[in-house]
């Protein structure tokens, strides 16, 4: 049996050894450009140790490759390196709590890029009909705006605000990927990536800004969109089906997605607490912003999403229950991505999943 992640006391002590990582670390990282840095010699990387942290978080800790027993603070680098200033380094426990540094590489938003470079991606698992113009319009498909980068429809909601008419409809995927002013045209698929002629099917009707900077609190990167009269939909997501209602993430719970970019794809939950350092784009990794207590997924067979899988729904596998809605993958390529919470999501849009 998985040993059970702390609870009650114990979790507040490692929030708060985790929290004052957070302010040690996270801001310098991301003012000295840490979302453009790559593995250097070790001497070099001495010099800038303590400034390549781009998240904190808490897990079981790595030996090896492998998890262990021993629940711990982790803390995420770009490159594991003996530091010049002693001062730099993460203590192997504080006040008591273990501490684990893990190498892996800064996640960015998940726009797909490849259409605004005039290349399109080999698509991978289920059919291509994802990214083309499709009846109804179902989740799990292509979509964006004029104003954002190709994303997914995470599923289809309803409003949970009295003040919003009766029998309102609406699309959920990413503020990046359904990017605009309210009332703003969404297409699926998106419009101007060389494919065929998007369906005008949504406007802009409520989105969570994204705040800049280091000192960000960030806690979702979520949109929806209100159907256009006469348009259908289909609520079930593609290759996975119906939702079944939410559930908390918790460690090591399975769970699948579908997004338009790599189709279904399985993984597992190994942080539930992930703050982190969240860049705009890998063209322009100089900015960045912070996200708290975010969902973090390692694939079961290699990359669990790739850029353009945006706004896809997270479900716990067994029960298909909404978990996350996925957001941002590293780049270059690994094996994790990151998505908000499901219950944030839903609580800043006032929805609630049809």
């Amino acid at each position: 049996m998985a040993p059970q992640p702390p609870q009650g006391s114990d979790l507040e002590r490692f929030i708060q050894v985790k929290d004052s990582l957070v302010e040690k670390y996270l801001s310098r990282g991301l003012n000295a450009g840490v979302l453009a840095m790559a593995p250097v010699a070790p001497a070099e990387a001495a010099n800038r140790a303590g400034l390549h942290v781009h998240a904190v978080g808490i897990g079981r800790k790595l030996v090896g490759g492998k998890e262990t027993d021993t629940w711990a603070v982790r803390v995420y680098v770009i490159q594991k390196v003996n530091p010049a200033d002693p001062q730099d380094a993460v203590p192997p426990e504080i006040e008591g709590i273990p501490t684990d540094v893990i190498e892996s590489q800064p996640a960015f938003f998940m726009a797909d890029q490849s259409s605004a470079a005039g290349v399109r991606v080999a698509l991978a698992g289920c059919t291509a009909k994802r990214q083309t113009r499709f009846d109804p319009v179902t989740a799990g498909f292509r979509t964006g705006s004029n104003g954002g980068g190709p994303g997914t429809i995470a599923c289809f909601c309803e409003s949970t605000d009295s003040a919003d008419p009766a029998g309102l409809f609406l699309a959920l995927s990413c503020s990046h990927v359904f990017a605009g002013s309210v009332g703003a045209d969404l297409f699926q698929p998106a419009p101007g990536d060389g494919l065929p002629a998007p369906l005008h099917f949504a406007e802009l009707y409520r989105s969570v800004p994204i705040q800049p900077g280091p000192a960000a609190n960030n806690k979702v990167d979520a949109a929806v969109g209100s159907l256009l009269p006469g348009v259908t939909f289909n609520s079930q997501i593609c290759s996975i089906g119906g939702v079944t209602g939410t559930v908390a993430a918790s460690h090591d719970m399975a769970v699948v997605k579908h997004g338009q970019q790599t189709g279904r794809s399985e993984g597992k939950i190994d942080d539930v607490s992930y703050t982190s350092s969240i860049g705009a784009n890998p063209a322009a990794p100089l900015s960045g912003t912070r996200f708290i207590n975010q969902i973090r997924i390692l694939g079961s067979a290699g990359r669990f999403a790739d850029f353009g899988d945006s706004g896809s729904l997270v479900v716990e596998k067994s029960s298909n229950a909404a978990v996350g809605l996925l957001f941002a993958v590293p780049s270059p390529p690994d094996t994790y991505a990151c998505a908000n919470p499901i219950t944030d999501v839903l609580s800043a849009l006032q929805l609630t999943i049809i």
